[in-house]
């Protein structure tokens, strides 16, 4: 298993995201798995490259949740990837509240 964070640069890494990672860590601690992080303007094509490379026979992915008016004008990171790769793609959604 392999765990990959795309950020736009070291700017781009928050407290709230170190406590997000670390969250994930203890959570698949279990599992060993490898964390590997990319700096890349383009997320997609960092992951679809990485998956490639790394010979990816799936792709789980925890999409955002945005808001209303934020859906309305935030072009799917979710929907350019599964439009644009030939890995599997496996959507985990976050359980609401």
């Amino acid at each position: 298993m392999m765990v990959v964070n795309v950020s736009k640069g070291e700017k781009d890494f928050t407290p709230e995201k170190s406590v997000n990672a670390s969250s994930l860590y203890l959570l698949l601690e279990s599992y060993k798995p490898d964390f590997h992080y990319i700096t890349s303007t383009d997320a997609v094509t960092a992951i679809m490259e990485f998956a490639s490379l790394k010979k990816a026979s799936l792709i789980i992915m925890a999409p955002k949740i945005h808001g209303f008016f934020d859906g309305l004008f935030h072009h799917s990171f979710t929907h350019k990837l599964a439009h644009h790769t030939n890995i599997p793609l496996l959507l985990v959604h976050e359980k609401a509240e």
